[in-house]
């Protein structure tokens, strides 16, 4: 999914590792917690908040 972005080069993932607050890439499970806590009642309150 991501080979058109660079996801198959070794520098670039490591630059996108080192510009993470994690020093790490997030697994798919990890984004779909992020987007279902999103779309659940439970997030009613955030607004405008950066995650990464």
């Amino acid at each position: 999914m991501l080979e058109g972005v660079g996801a198959s080069n070794p520098e670039i993932i490591e630059t996108w590792k080192s510009q993470s607050p994690q020093q790490r890439l997030l697994d798919p499970d990890e984004i779909a917690n992020v987007i279902g806590f999103l779309a659940s009642n439970a997030a009613s309150a955030i607004t405008g908040q950066l995650y990464l």
